[in-house]
């Protein structure tokens, strides 16, 4: 298990490197509402927009251009999820450790 990010039933950690990103305050609430829903030892998740814009008091655009931007510097990558009849499904998340990415 990765020890600078741990998480637990009701908190979770997050690497204080994440600051040196430079990030807005939104796209770093959005990055701490995936890593909630994250599975510990995979830290992936895939919690719908509909959610991540509900824990967050964000817009859908706002959470989308967040997304973009902690994909674009290599803190979240994102796979298209499809259901069995093709329809779109929530996306998955895979996240990793900014202590690990560079800034």
């Amino acid at each position: 298990m990765n020890d600078t990010m741990v998480q637990h039933k009701d908190f979770f950690i997050v690497s204080n490197k994440i600051f040196d990103f430079n990030l807005p305050a939104n796209t770093i609430a959005v990055y701490c509402c995936l890593l909630m829903f994250a599975d510990r030892e995979k830290l992936s998740c895939f919690p719908s927009l509909r959610m991540i814009c509900e824990k967050c008091h964000l817009t859908k655009n706002t959470v989308i251009k967040c997304l973009r931007s902690l994909e674009k510097i290599g803190l979240v990558q994102v796979k298209l999820r499809k259901r069995w009849n093709n329809s779109n499904s929530s996306n998955m998340y895979y996240l990793f450790d900014p202590s690990v990415v560079n800034s």
